[in-house]
């Protein structure tokens, strides 16, 4: 060990003068190049979260009923059939009502929210505008925006039960529409113009007294400019019946309306050109059309008649006509009782209606101090009300005022309240009163002894007859040799006329023409010559006519 040597002390620089001097080598560490891929593959992902979260879109939470068809991670969030969004999740809302989805949208999506957008869920559906959603029979059901005004951003909605029936955006005009009732209307329902589907009903709701229905209606431009002040708005059913006083009336509508109803409007002709009504006015929705034309009736005149008959097949509203003019209608229909007779009468009350009367010549008087005088002078007139049949099919009555000047004069009773206008009856009752007169008087006829008078007045001439033809009988067997003596009386007569004609003859050669013997001989020729002829049409009268010989010349001759 001591031979060893001795590491030496003395530094490198002292020793490198030596040609034997051993040189150290200082190593260094280098980065392997294995390393290179994770660092450059963690900053391509910091670079993709960088722009991830700069380009993210917003989330937000919609609030759904229930969540039928909506998967997350696969059901899409569309507007106007572009993907903007998707569902990212489902969950149960805290109060377990609702169903919350939450839903991360395309950062082009942020301006489309804000407080006023829409959420609803497409399907397929079946309503009074028709079929929709389709296309999600084949695609699924999808999650469809609709953007309102700009306002503040928020991020939790409400989803719609019902898709919008139109856009927020959509030009036109919102009315309400005031009904009784909500009946046969609902969301959706059409609105027409003459025909023309111009609009629909955005929703229904009660109004605030709860005494009323509100339909909020919209029309759609440039339509909405046929809205006046004056317009009526009414309902139309797909089939309308009715059967009254004037018979049957049958209108049928489009096959939407068959479906769902239908609501129509017009304007009339003079508030065409008038200015448009402002949005959200409020107008009267009308049972039918012809409420319309009830309404714009606005003055009437109570009157009463009485009846002693049946009125069966009179209705309140039936018309009240002058001279088959509707004129008004009736209004009540009571029994009244006579205390002081002893009877009981119809007491029918009905409204004149001034409104429909035109020009000078008018039953009713618009001035009140005039009113019930002019109809005073008619009634003296013999102006008279009646009940009238109007359909032998349905059975409906009405009240038809005119003058029966035959009637006894009578005056208008302003004795009461409300003047009273004298009736006569009805034709048909009249004939049933006279064939009930002649009726009685037949069953207040001794008929016994009138039959038994009869039939003794029928044996007598039964037996009468026979003796005349018995008579008529010997009296034809006595005619035929009665004629044939006279028609040889006749011949003989002829004879005799040749044979004074022949002597005549004779007599001119032996006289002159002026003796008294010829003149006696010409006048005794004519007479047999008048006699032959008188014998000749006897025979000829005879032998036509044999009854002459009972009944006599004249009889025969008629």
């Amino acid at each position: 060990m001591e031979n060893e040597p001795k590491a030496s002390s003395e530094s490198p620089s002292a020793t490198s003068t030596s040609p034997f001097a051993e040189s150290i080598v200082e190593r260094r560490r280098r980065l392997s190049l294995v390393w290179l891929v994770p660092l450059i593959a963690a900053g391509i992902g910091v670079w993709l979260v960088i722009v991830g979260i700069r380009d993210k879109g917003p989330q937000v939470t919609v609030s759904f009923e229930t969540a039928e068809g909506l998967e997350a991670g696969k059901t899409k969030v569309k507007y106007r059939d572009v993907d903007i969004g998707v569902l990212n999740g489902l969950a149960i809302s805290d109060d377990r009502r609702s169903v919350l989805a939450t839903i991360d949208f395309a950062k082009s999506a942020s301006p489309y929210l804000t407080d006023t957008t829409t959420f609803w869920v497409v399907r397929p559906r079946l309503d009074a505008s028709g079929v929709s959603g389709l296309g999600t029979i084949i695609s699924g059901p999808y999650i469809e925006i609709e953007p309102g005004a700009p306002g503040k951003t928020i991020n939790h909605y409400t989803a719609l039960e019902e898709p919008p029936v139109v856009a927020i955006d959509a030009p036109g005009r919102r009315y309400i529409l005031r009904s009784d009732s909500a009946e046969s209307l609902d969301l959706r329902t059409p609105l027409y113009f003459r025909g023309l589907r111009v609009g629909e009903v955005l929703g229904r709701e009660l109004n605030n007294d709860r005494s009323s229905v509100d339909f909020i209606v919209f029309v759609r431009a440039p339509y909405d400019r046929l809205v006046s002040d004056s317009s009526h708005f009414w309902r139309s059913g797909g089939i309308e019946a009715s059967a009254g006083s004037d018979g049957f009336k049958v209108r049928i509508g489009s096959l939407v309306s068959l479906l769902s109803g239908g609501i129509e409007f017009d304007t009339p002709s003079e508030g065409t050109s008038a200015e448009s009504a402002s949005e959200n006015r409020a107008f009267t929705l009308y049972a039918s059309k012809d409420a319309v034309g009830e309404s714009a009736i606005t003055e009437k005149i109570p009157l009463v008649l009485h009846f002693d008959g049946s009125v069966r097949g009179l209705s309140v509203g039936a018309p009240v006509e002058f001279r088959g003019i509707r004129i008004g209608s009736v209004s009540a229909i009571r029994p009244e009782i006579d205390r002081v007779r002893n009877t009981v009468r119809i007491v029918v009350q009905v409204n004149v209606e001034p409104d429909r009367l035109r020009g000078s010549a008018t039953i009713v008087d618009n001035a009140e101090a005039r009113r019930y005088s002019l109809l005073a002078a008619l009634v003296e007139q013999g102006l008279r009300a009646q009940l009238q049949t109007a359909s032998l099919l349905t059975g409906q009555k009405f009240v038809d005022l005119d003058f029966y000047p035959d009637e006894p004069r009578q005056s208008l009773d302003v004795s009461q309240q409300i003047p009273e206008i004298p009736t006569v009856p009805p034709a048909l009752d009249a004939i049933t009163d006279s064939v009930d007169r002649i009726l009685r008087r037949v069953d207040s006829l001794p008929l016994d002894a009138l039959s038994n008078d009869l039939q003794t007045a029928i044996v007598t001439l039964n037996d009468t007859l026979t003796e005349t033809k018995r008579f008529v009988q010997t009296t034809n067997r006595n005619v035929d040799p009665m004629v044939a003596d006279l028609r040889a009386a006749a011949v003989a007569a002829r004879q005799a006329l040749q044979e004074a004609e022949r002597t005549t003859a004779s007599i001119d050669n032996s006289v002159g023409e002026s003796s008294e013997v010829r003149m006696r001989m010409a006048q005794t020729l004519r007479e047999l010559a008048g006699s032959a002829r008188a014998i000749r049409e006897l025979a000829d009268s005879l032998e036509r006519n044999p009854e002459a010989l009972i009944k006599g010349k004249n009889a025969a001759a008629k």
